[in-house]
């Protein structure tokens, strides 16, 4: 019996992809990707409207991150760094 494999969107390639590399930017996303810039962008502001991840620097020079989350739930929480939060999730998977 053959299984059907479903291909994944730009947007789920990028995402991906931005959770293994955290601060990579537009350019290093295009180029691991082989996506068209539109493709990578469009998924880029889509994933920023749904909060999933976010971005830092300068136009031309932004990097993107993953949206800090509450250890419990996926609901993001302000004020924290990027990397604060990646380290606070890290310790609770190893306290579990």
């Amino acid at each position: 019996m053959k299984t059907k494999q479903t291909k994944q969107t730009g947007r789920q390639l990028i995402e991906a992809y931005i959770r293994k590399h955290e601060g990579c930017t537009h350019t290093e996303i295009r180029e691991a990707l082989n996506l068209s810039t539109t493709t990578v962008g469009s998924g880029l502001a889509l994933l920023k409207r749904e909060r999933i991840i976010e971005s830092s620097g300068v136009n031309g020079q932004m990097r993107y991150h993953l949206q800090p989350t509450a250890p419990d739930t996926d609901k993001p929480v302000f004020g924290l760094s990027p990397n604060m939060a990646l380290l606070n999730r890290l310790l609770a998977e190893v306290r579990a």
